[in-house]
């Protein structure tokens, strides 16, 4: 092992390269993972110098960090290309980083290889728990565990995925959330509410429903639109907003056009106005089948909104600090059908939930994480292992929540 990092004094500043599999997912426009290391990248303290490397082709989320102002390198290699430890060699080599922020599978297996060899520390960072995953994958996880120098989960589940499958040592290894640019969320005038509902054809008494996130199987649209019959039956001026662009967007059309409601349904594809089609939404719905900790979700609680999500969505370290919406079994329509018009019918109930909502999300500040991820980069930097951060404690007890059986 040899450490290529660069010498100097104690005032210079500490290289960090990102590296990611991939920017975009599934043909989207941007995800999760792209935002948050962009948003890191843009208050980072004036100590720290940043590079991004992307190891596949420019896709289309690479307008993103035009955006931000953010170059990206683009290595343009195949996702299982044992050929990739050399091309990531060569830029460590050429940047010389004091620190491997490693997002991804092929990130963290052929980056931990890398720096491992070049003698710089590696961070795994997991945005995703999957259900389950090759016997190879963890094979290889096994081998690697040892080339961690630390890792980060985004949430509870995430982390006991990364200890059961990914073998990382609990000792090196800590959960956060990648923290929202709270300043960048905030709810716009009512005069510009009401130019957005113009454009988007929606009357001033009509209901909103709003799903935001990529448009795919696992995000599990198609049940919010299956569920938009029953809904509309007791609530016929219901629309339903659906933001974010993918490979499901011909389907969710074609859905909506052969049950009858395709003129209560919007795809909008990617926008930019989040905050402002958040906060025209009455109810946020996220069925999705698996989640890491979504920033949809935690965009949508700090406009107050109330959300009716399943397990993956809604995490247990979300519904300790506080009731902030109903949860939903997995894959269950008459469930989106019930919990929706609870909420509809309910605006009190509704209320509540938002302002709890507004209030969880306070806590998951863009800075804060961003403070957190610089002590972790010192402190590997120094040959420390850095000490887990505190968590955000519950903030009251939870409202009692109505009964939304059947018969309740």
């Amino acid at each position: 092992m040899r450490d290529v990092r660069r010498g100097g004094g104690a005032d210079r500043k500490i290289r960090v390269l990102h590296i990611l599999d991939k920017l975009g997912v599934d043909g989207s426009s941007v995800h999760g993972v792209s935002r948050a290391v962009a948003w890191w990248i843009g208050r980072m303290d004036a100590d720290f110098e940043t590079h991004v490397v992307s190891l596949r082709a420019v896709d289309a989320a690479a307008k993103f960090f035009d955006a931000e102002g953010i170059e990206v390198e683009f290595v343009s290699v195949g996702r299982f290309d044992p050929l990739t430890v050399f091309a990531l060699l060569k830029l460590i080599r050429r940047w010389r980083p004091d620190v491997l922020h490693l997002h991804g599978y092929g990130a963290t297996t052929f980056g931990r290889l890398a720096g491992f060899l070049a003698g710089v520390p590696r961070i795994v960072h997991e945005h995703f728990a999957p259900d389950r995953q090759a016997f190879f994958i963890t094979v290889a996880d096994w081998l690697l565990a040892p080339l961690t120098s630390y890792a980060i989960a985004v949430s509870d589940n995430v982390r006991d995925y990364m200890v059961r499958c990914r073998k990382i040592p609990p000792s090196r290894l800590e959960t956060f959330f990648v923290g929202l640019p709270l300043d960048r969320f905030r709810a716009p005038d009512a005069e510009a509410l009401d130019r957005l509902r113009g454009e988007l054809g929606l009357a001033p008494g009509d209901r909103i429903l709003a799903n935001i996130g990529r448009l795919t199987d696992a995000k599990r649209q198609h049940l919010v639109i299956e569920a938009l019959p029953a809904i509309l039956e007791g609530h016929p001026d219901v629309h339903l907003l659906i933001v974010g662009d993918g490979p499901a967007m011909p389907d969710l059309a074609a859905l909506a056009e052969r049950l009858g409601v395709a003129g209560h349904v919007h795809l909008l594809g990617y926008r930019s106005d989040i905050p402002a089609l958040t906060t025209l939404a009455d109810i946020v719905v996220m069925p999705s089948y698996s989640e890491g900790k979504s920033i949809a979700l935690l965009e949508a609680m700090s406009v107050g909104k109330p959300i009716v999500g399943t397990p993956p969505v809604m995490s247990d370290d979300l519904l300790q600090a506080g009731d902030f919406g109903r949860v939903i079994p997995i894959d269950d329509v008459p469930a989106i059908v019930r919990e929706v018009s609870l909420l509809l019918d309910d605006p009190e109930l509704a209320r509540r939930y938002g302002e709890t909502a507004r209030e969880i999300a306070g806590d998951y500040d863009l800075d804060r994480s961003v403070a957190r991820l610089q002590s972790i980069y010192r402190a590997l930097v120094a040959g420390e292992l850095p000490r887990p951060a505190s968590r955000p404690q519950r903030r009251r007890a939870p409202q009692p929540l109505p009964d939304s059986s059947p018969g309740g």
